[in-house]
């Protein structure tokens, strides 16, 4: 069976060993009732809390959080290496983040697309059932 994404949220805060106040307070979350809620199953993380949580661990591997597919550590450089770059660099200077962005802008970019898809069908059928409705062809 599946983790869901809480789930996945869960396990990644027991690996990684930081206190759900302290993402709260990242986050700009007002209440903590919502972190607890997403840490006890209650309702979903939203979508923008989502990709502030992927921005914010760079060795959190996108694709794993979203998905469940792959392993939760970014693949390519060990735990160690992004750690230690981003003890070093920090997030925005870390050598592992470029990439992993990159990943993440690939990721949004094909779901637009796919998003465009469904909408120009969507167009294209409601435009068709009109023409057929008033009888132009």
């Amino acid at each position: 069976m599946s983790l869901s994404i809480n789930q996945r949220l869960v396990t990644f805060q027991e690996k990684e060993k930081f206190s759900w106040e302290d993402l709260r307070k990242i986050l700009g979350v007002r209440l903590s009732q919502q972190i607890s809620n997403w840490s006890n199953l209650k309702e979903p993380i939203p979508p923008k809390y989502i990709l502030k949580i992927i921005e914010l661990f760079p060795d959190l591997n996108a694709r794993w959080f979203i998905t469940g597919e792959g392993s939760m550590i970014e693949t390519g450089q060990s735990e160690n290496e992004v750690k230690e770059g981003r003890e070093k660099y920090g997030n925005e200077n870390c050598l592992g983040c470029a990439g992993k962005q990159k990943r993440i802008n690939e990721l949004l970019e094909k779901n637009y697309e796919l998003s465009c898809k469904y909408t120009s069908c969507m167009e294209q059928l409601m435009g068709k059932k009109g023409d057929d409705i008033t009888g132009s062809a």
